[in-house]
């Protein structure tokens, strides 16, 4: 089992104060090397329920599998990418480019989860993710799934990750984490919430 450090542990805790608020789409910040990964996991093992962890690169896939083990070894995780197709598991790791093809997407779908992770969410703008993401209403404004991306460059991720398109009162469900790991040269020290908002951007496709 892997204890959180202080930080981690205060980002979790902000998440699940902003869930117990009715928020339902989170973006954490943390810097390059400060455990995204692990911070992760032990929110989805608290959490409850299903996981998917969606991923653009194949390390991104692997290093939370094999990190799963520590955090929550009661579990088993799967894969989905290429020929791998474990959608059953209880955490299931995606490739997004092949969670974004019809069959696929259609069978995590069907499958259901309760919370969706965005590993480097700031490439959340992307076609793929935006079609995966609301294909499983993540943005609807009754929505019960949750939703968490973790990025350490948040101006990348502009205006449609937490956005609930077109609600006017877009912000209500959404909100952004910021955590430190205390080094001195970083600006947060704490974590904080406040909305955020991306906008769509690069395209990339399914395969």
């Amino acid at each position: 089992m892997i204890a959180l450090r202080h930080y981690q542990e205060k980002g979790a805790a902000a998440f699940f104060a902003a869930v117990r608020s009715g928020r339902r789409r989170s973006l954490i910040v943390l810097p390059t090397g400060t455990g995204k990964t692990v911070m992760g996991l032990e929110i989805a093992k608290r959490a409850g329920g299903r996981c998917l962890w969606l991923a653009h690169r194949d390390e991104l896939i692997t290093q939370p599998l094999r990190a799963l083990r520590a955090v929550w070894p009661e579990i088993r995780g799967g894969v989905v990418k290429a020929s791998q197709n474990q959608f059953r598991a209880q955490v299931v790791f995606a490739s997004i480019q092949t969670a974004c093809r019809d069959a696929r997407l259609e069978q995590l779908a069907e499958a259901g989860f309760d919370l969706i992770v965005v590993d480097e969410a700031h490439h959340a703008t992307a076609s793929t993710y935006k079609q995966v993401l609301e294909y499983f209403g993540v943005f609807a404004g009754n929505t019960r799934k949750l939703l968490v991306g973790f990025t350490a460059t948040p101006k990348r991720a502009q205006q449609r990750y937490a956005e609930s398109r077109g609600d006017p009162g877009r912000h209500r469900n959404s909100t952004e984490i910021s955590a430190s790991s205390g080094d001195p040269n970083e600006r947060d020290s704490d974590p904080q919430h406040r909305p955020q908002d991306l906008h769509s951007g690069r395209k990339t496709t399914c395969n």
